[in-house]
């Protein structure tokens, strides 16, 4: 059991310090991309940045890559061509 303790304190050990290696590029380099506010903001404001880049540095890398979508975030209501389809059975309405 102890083991297994010293394998997940050193696990945490390596996501912190790997959040905290990307939070510091997060808040001199990517930060201004994100929005274009960002990029005048002043040192307290970035420094708010940290925590949170540390936590969830996993997806903001992953969005960083990816890429932000230009567009807001999908839509869930069917799109206009899906109601546009005709049904296969003809008596069917609707």
């Amino acid at each position: 059991m102890l083991i297994l303790g010293d394998i997940l304190v050193g696990a945490m050990l390596l996501y912190t310090f790997i959040g905290l290696l990307f939070a510091a590029r997060f808040i001199t380099v990517v930060a201004a991309g994100f929005n274009e506010r960002s990029q005048y903001s002043g040192p307290f404001f970035r420094i708010t940045l940290v925590p949170g880049a540390m936590l969830l540095w996993p997806l903001l890398l992953y969005v960083e890559f990816r890429g932000r979508p230009s567009s807001g975030p999908p839509s869930l209501a069917p799109s206009a061509s899906a109601n546009d389809t005709a049904h296969p059975d003809p008596e069917v309405t609707g």
